[in-house]
């Protein structure tokens, strides 16, 4: 015999009766594909590396058995007509197992510690370093460090409204003492007259030579 390991991720949705029947029928899957159950952990939820079926967190159970090696695509072909199984993995832990009675008697004792360990608790936020610098809510506590050479903040400079000014009252221009040398203008280029067509030459008229004798 040969002792397996299956990881399951299940939805996190799923209420823990939804679980718990989850887990009774993966005991009949093994019982009726003739394979021997050791252990069967739930890991609770945890956060995905990455996202699987829009589902950012997954509910991890590990489920370890026994089996000759020939059941375990019937067992995975079950595994996948579950919908409420984000992905599964069988890895392959040891290759011969002589002594079934007293690894089944291992394996018990295995699950009763795993079933008594306390939940894993959230883990706290660490608290940023300036949060004991700042006033308490009741006025006591030490007052926050201001920054040495700190600049003040900048103000918003409001637009000057100049008064319009009457075109004649505008003042003049003074003249320069040195006036600016401009280019001069390049001459504008006339096109050439289009030559006028020549009168065609009017045709000859011929006069038509009478007979004498219609004469």
């Amino acid at each position: 015999m040969r002792e397996y390991e299956t990881t399951l991720i299940i939805q996190p949705e799923i209420s823990d009766e939804g679980v718990g029947t989850l887990q009774e029928r993966l005991d009949g899957i093994l019982e009726g594909l003739g394979a021997i159950r050791l252990i069967y952990d739930d890991l609770g939820k945890r956060r995905l590396a990455y996202e699987i079926q829009n589902f950012q967190k997954g509910r991890y159970v590990m489920l370890r058995f026994l089996d000759d090696g020939s059941n375990i695509k019937g067992l995975e072909r079950a595994l996948g007509l579950e919908d409420s199984i984000i992905r599964f993995l069988t890895v392959q832990v040891s290759d011969a197992v002589e002594d079934v009675a007293a690894r089944q008697a291992e394996a018990a004792e295995e699950e009763r510690i795993r079933a008594e360990r306390p939940p894993s608790e959230p883990r706290a936020k660490p608290k940023k370093p300036h949060d004991s610098r700042w006033k308490k809510p009741n006025g006591s506590g030490p007052k926050p460090r201001k920054r040495k050479n700190a600049r003040p903040p900048k103000r918003k400079r409001r637009p000057k409204l100049r008064p319009k000014r009457h075109p004649k009252l505008r003042p003049t221009l003074r003249p320069t003492l040195r006036p600016k040398l401009r280019p001069k203008p390049r001459p504008k280029l006339r096109p050439k007259p289009r030559p006028k067509p020549r009168p065609k030459p009017r045709p000859k008229l011929r006069r038509k030579k009478l007979n004498p004798a219609h004469r």
